[in-house]
């Protein structure tokens, strides 16, 4: 789509909300099967998107109805993200399964992902629920209705004053470019906490800012044909380093309680801590396959800020933002 500061934003505003209204749609059926973990990991980034973009044009979008949906999506978010979570450790553990060689190591891993997969199938009732009491009630057909209606509306109002039009979206983009300038400076203060690899809760915070900055940016991207790609590529490698290092934390984190349960289990299942033993060896060696993994990870992460910092990521993406509103302008 190719938009004018001259243009109607509440027009463009529904249009990608739309978009993102039938990407979600699109899954509905496949998360309910829950026969490909696929489908519910695009449903829950379409749900963000989705949520980014009723953020980013809540003061555009002028039918109540419309936002309305924002507090159904965001449940939904809510419900998909811990099984998406389990869905990605299970799948992990089934990799790792497959490249071992020790018995022990197997032994190990098949018990963990088998309390995984009990844990993660546990989940998926109030999933199908939730789903499927949205598509009774004709939720995302209706939400569209609504859509439509407004955009027929719209229609009537081409002919508004352009100047009109152009006043408000240069206020609404000079409060968006605020606001990003904002964010990246708070994700620039993050810099002190990189260096200390302990710093778990703070990479983890600093990877959520930078996930909220990158979807405000890709609706920019879509408003002015793609003039951003290149930010939001290297944003999306920032925010995959940051994932990487969160995901090793999370398992180093779980792992000690996942070792306590199975001890209790099998104490007092079979009197007797023998097989126990063999768990404890195969999930330790497990856990320090991560803790190098979250090594290389941090290495990684400083080396990729420094290059960020040396080639002025952040004052150019900021500098290309105000061209395009000075542009705008003459």
């Amino acid at each position: 789509m190719k938009f004018e500061l001259t243009d109607n934003l509440e027009k463009f505003a529904l249009l990608i909300y739309a978009d993102y209204l039938k990407n979600i749609e699109k899954e509905l059926q496949g998360v309910i099967a829950d026969k490909d973990i696929e489908y519910l990991h695009r449903m829950r980034v379409a749900t963000r998107r989705l949520r980014a973009a009723g953020s980013f044009f809540a003061d555009i979008i002028k039918t109540k109805k419309i936002l309305k949906s924002q507090k159904k999506i965001k449940k939904l978010t809510r419900l998909l993200g811990p099984r998406r979570e389990k869905d990605v450790k299970v799948q992990y553990l089934k990799e790792q399964y497959k490249s071992a060689t020790e018995y022990k190591m197997r032994a190990a891993l098949k018990r963990y992902i088998s309390v995984l997969t009990i844990s993660k199938n546990q989940m998926y009732p109030s999933i199908k629920k939730y789903l499927e009491n949205l598509a009774k009630k004709n939720f995302f057909a209706l939400t569209l209705h609504y859509i439509d209606a407004r955009l027929n509306e719209i229609q009537y109002l081409e002919d508004e004053n352009p100047q009109h039009n152009f006043q408000k979206n240069i206020e609404k983009f000079k409060s968006v470019f605020s606001n990003i300038q904002k964010a990246l400076q708070e994700i620039t203060e993050y810099e002190i906490f990189i260096n200390n690899p302990d710093n778990t809760h703070e990479l983890h915070q600093m990877r959520i800012k930078i996930k909220k900055i990158r979807y405000t940016i890709e609706i920019i991207n879509l408003l002015f044909e793609n003039h951003f790609d290149d930010a939001l590529k290297i944003l999306k490698e920032l925010q995959t380093i940051l994932g990487d290092i969160h995901d090793a934390d999370v398992w180093l984190h779980n792992i000690p309680f996942f070792l306590k349960t199975e001890k209790k289990k099998i104490l007092e299942y079979f009197g007797d801590l023998k097989k126990f033993e063999k768990i404890e060896y195969g999930i330790k060696q497990f856990a320090s396959h991560i803790e190098q993994i979250r090594n290389d990870k941090i290495t990684e992460l400083l080396v990729f800020w420094q290059k960020l910092k040396a080639e002025k990521f952040n004052e150019l993406l900021l500098k290309k933002i105000e061209n395009i509103l000075a542009d705008g302008q003459k």
